[in-house]
């Protein structure tokens, strides 16, 4: 009944699900023999092809055999370092190659609202934008679930309407039955639930 399941997420979803896949104690911790792996990437697998066994994504799919439910929403904010004040109107966001990226087409918006607006760094993956906005190098989009926990950060916006996702779970439905797939459907699904509040950005006030 064990063995492992592959995972296919977006990085918002992959920082969320890493750190609670194992979690001890909760009533939908996976069995010892499951083993959860996660393969983050911008680009949905193709589960017909069995490039994955299940998906957590931003965007529900039109076409295929596949099991799909809403697990609820991830949201984000505006944040800064906590210590070290930013330059006014500068900004971190992610590389020029990931300008399609809703947050990143939001922060050029900001940008162009400001006359002081500008990137002070441009980044391919979340962590080195947290790295930089941490140090001071500017403020910058962050789902709240990773701001609002971290006290070398502070919010400097409320939660933005235009950049809430909507993340649904989905699966094969050849693969939904089965007894290690089930394992992880549960865990997902009981993580999301736990942490609505601070997914959806109301941890704090």
């Amino acid at each position: 009944n064990g063995g492992s399941v592959r995972i296919s997420c977006g990085e918002w979803a992959a920082h969320f699900m890493a750190p609670r896949l194992r979690t001890k104690g909760s009533p939908n911790a996976l069995p010892d023999d499951v083993v959860p792996e996660l393969m983050q990437s911008d680009k949905t697998a193709n589960l017909t092809k069995r490039a994955a066994d299940m998906a957590v994504r931003h965007g529900r799919p039109d076409t295929g055999d596949l099991y799909v439910s809403t697990l609820g929403v991830i949201s984000c904010a505006v944040y800064s370092s906590a210590v070290n004040a930013p330059s006014p109107g500068a900004w971190v966001s992610y590389s020029s190659e990931q300008a399609y990226y809703l947050s990143t087409q939001w922060s050029m918006d900001q940008i162009a609202k400001d006359p002081k607006g500008h990137f002070a760094l441009r980044a391919s993956t979340l962590s080195a934008q947290l790295t930089a906005i941490r140090a001071g190098a500017g403020i910058g989009v962050v789902p709240c679930y990773l701001g609002d926990t971290d006290t070398t950060l502070m919010r400097v916006s409320r939660v933005v309407p235009e950049l809430e996702a909507v993340h649904w779970l989905i699966v094969h439905r050849d693969l939904r039955d089965l007894p290690r797939v089930q394992a992880v459907i549960r865990c997902v699904r009981g993580m999301f639930e736990a942490d609505r509040p601070l997914l959806e950005g109301r941890a704090v006030n």
